[in-house]
């Protein structure tokens, strides 16, 4: 077996004192949270020793506030310093009042309460919980949806998807395929096809996307089916929760596995359900992807729609705990939704859908 040459120290956390202890970790062929292509902050946020101690010396309570602080220079910058300060220093030998004067000095605070300083802009916004169930509802969506709408198809563009968040560490995560469906809502308010025609091959890139990277093949009773999972590809901490996976990992044999399944559980929104946990009772068994395995006991029918595609209400499968699986009822059907509305659509604006050039 070829092994990558990466180390990856990682960071055992007690539970009861809160106390660090060193271990070292090889993970096989490593898939850090972030697209290095698309950012070069990737290395300050991501993967990095400076994250590593961060998070060994506990600067904050939460993962998140570190990876969420912007930074005041580039950071091929922070990094010479960081190793001119702290290159020849294992982490756990770091001091802890120099590394937090190096954060401070290099990183500005999250601004978690930006109220105060935009009082007249807050007094324009619509109560969007009140929008959905006014009477007015289906005008006032419109406009909110324009605003939306604009906001995901600069990502989507770029990317090929609506990544998990606008962060760095987001940027192998998707969010559940929805955006079809808000075009479909702004377009039934609004009518506007101009609109719609510009995003039409923005909702098709993304429907590429899901049929490339989320798409597999299942088989019942001889017929195979395509069917939709949630599965990026990190195998490594998610920054935003780095502390909490290490520890969380701590009892688990295959790790990276283990980082893929949790980082694949939070694509879906639902993180962390126990939909997702294949003893249906803790995290430690999380199980998202694994489908080279028997089937068992088929729990419900499936549902083919006009186009081929399967819907499967639920399936587990195969006969362990650890070889369980659920291929999500939700995101099949979201799927589905978002070929019946791209038909729509080009039906709306007096194009033929040609669905197929998008699976190549």
């Amino acid at each position: 077996m070829i092994y990558s040459l990466f180390l990856y120290s990682f960071l055992s956390f007690s539970l009861c004192s809160g106390s660090l202890l060193d271990q070292v970790h090889w993970i096989e062929e490593p898939v850090p949270v972030c697209d290095r292509t698309n950012s070069n902050n990737s290395h300050i946020y991501c993967n990095s020793t400076l994250l590593m101690a961060v998070n060994y010396h506990e600067l904050y309570n939460d993962s998140k506030t570190f990876v969420d602080m912007p930074m005041k220079n580039d950071p091929d910058f922070v990094l010479e310093k960081f190793n001119e300060a702290f290159g020849n220093i294992s982490v756990e030998a770091i001091n802890r009042t120099k590394l937090q004067q190096f954060v401070d000095e290099h990183f500005r605070k999250r601004d978690l309460d930006r109220s105060s300083n935009r009082k007249q802009q807050l007094s324009l916004l619509v109560d969007l919980s009140a929008a959905h169930f006014h009477h007015a509802r289906r005008k006032i969506q419109g406009v909110l949806l324009l605003g939306r709408l604009l906001d995901y198809q600069g990502p989507t563009r770029m990317f090929g998807f609506v990544p998990n968040g606008g962060r760095v560490y987001y940027l192998r995560r998707s969010q559940p395929p929805l955006l079809a469906g808000m075009v479909y809502e702004y377009y039934e308010v609004t009518k506007d096809k101009d609109f719609v025609m510009k995003m039409l091959p923005i909702l098709e890139k993304e429907l590429t996307f899901w049929n490339n990277n989320r798409m597999t093949t299942v088989t019942v009773k001889g017929t195979d089916y395509f069917v939709y999972r949630y599965n990026t590809k990190s195998n490594m901490p998610r920054p935003e929760s780095y502390a909490q996976d290490i520890k969380k990992a701590q009892s688990v044999p295959d790790k990276a596995q283990f980082w893929q399944d949790i980082a694949s559980a939070a694509e879906s929104g639902w993180d962390f359900s126990t939909r997702w946990f294949s003893d249906h009772k803790t995290i430690y068994t999380v199980e998202t992807k694994n489908v080279s395995v028997c089937f068992g006991k088929i729990l419900s029918q499936g549902i083919e729609n006009k186009r081929g595609i399967i819907m499967f209400r639920e399936i587990e499968l195969c006969v362990d705990l650890r070889c369980a699986m659920v291929l999500p009822v939700d995101l099949n059907a979201f799927i589905c939704w978002n070929f019946d509305i791209l038909e729509y659509l080009y039906e709306r604006i007096g194009k033929a859908f040609l669905r197929f050039q998008m699976t190549t």
